[in-house]
């Protein structure tokens, strides 16, 4: 998935999320992205503490639609950090990897307790071959 990550363009979900995240964790602002929990995309923007993307000011947004106040926040974001576009996607798709090893290794934990080491690494066999962990397991989703 690591590997994956600088070789693979960003989702449609991923523009919105990744400054959401961002907005959320540094600025407390919860308005923007707001049909979605906050903790996946706060976990992503962890990273922006090393990587110090530009913050650009929010007008008075609470006034407008939510999706308004979101499509202005994003673009925002991204018009600000243009020049570190790629650096910011990769780095903020990093804490979702790590998640889901977090994830692998839970299940290789339950399956050896429900029955033994063989039946964890079939577990983990399994989890880490099936397409639906394979791709969204490394983008920032919520």
């Amino acid at each position: 998935m690591l590997s994956a990550l600088a070789h693979k363009s960003i989702t449609t979900d991923e523009i919105i999320h990744i400054p959401a995240g961002y907005y959320h964790l540094f600025a407390g602002n919860y308005t923007i992205n707001n049909e979605h929990p906050p903790l996946v995309k706060m976990i992503a923007a962890l990273p922006m503490l090393f990587v110090q993307p530009d913050e650009p000011p929010l007008h008075p947004l609470e006034q407008l639609e939510s999706h308004i106040r979101t499509d202005e926040a994003y673009a925002a974001f991204w018009t600000a950090n243009a020049a570190r576009f790629e650096t910011i996607c990769f780095w903020a798709r990093v804490p979702m990897v790590l998640l889901t090893l977090a994830l692998g290794w839970l299940i290789f934990v339950f399956a050896n307790e429900m029955g033994n080491a063989r039946a964890g690494v079939l577990a983990v066999a399994l989890f880490a071959f099936e397409p639906t962990i394979l791709a969204p397991g490394r983008t920032v989703h919520a």
